[in-house]
């Protein structure tokens, strides 16, 4: 009489329906945080510097100079001569749109709360000083103790 062997069988399957759940959410978490922190950076140009230090992250207030409506700027690209600016130039504190005219109220309420913040400008490298100063005279008159001006390190 004939046997029949039947192979044995290595118990359940594995489901690995969970385990690629937890990689989309993984990869899907990466590509939101990649995009907000190259929305911060990369669309506005800095100008360029081949001195200074390094700086570390702190907790300070940010302004984006920006130029005014492409109506106004010519139509320069990036590395062109600076910009004269006819209209106003845009301004961001702290990634909200606000007004030149504002600026020194909401960073003297900012200053209020914590007096020893510091205060990045972030100026698009095709304004002139003359489209960023009032900018600096408004941090000035709120009682900024520091002002940087960020720049994009070129070189060694």
């Amino acid at each position: 009489m004939r046997r029949v062997v039947r192979p044995k069988s290595s118990g359940g399957k594995i489901n690995v329906t969970p385990m690629i759940d937890v990689v989309m959410v993984l990869i899907v978490f990466y590509l939101i945080v990649g995009k907000m922190a190259s929305d911060q950076r990369a669309d506005l140009p800095l100008p360029p510097s081949g001195t200074g230090v390094k700086e570390s992250v702190e907790d300070a207030l940010v302004i984006d100079v920006r130029r005014p409506s492409s109506a106004a700027s010519g139509g320069r690209g990036a590395g062109e001569a600076p910009l004269t600016v006819a209209g106003e130039p845009r301004l961001a504190l702290a990634g909200a749109a606000i007004s030149v005219g504002a600026l020194e109220d909401a960073l003297r309420a900012e200053l209020a709360v914590r007096p020893d913040r510091a205060i990045r400008i972030r100026a698009d490298r095709t304004l002139s000083y003359g489209a960023v100063q009032p900018v600096i005279e408004a941090a000035r008159r709120a009682g900024a103790r520091v002002v940087r001006l960020a720049t994009e390190r070129i070189g060694a």
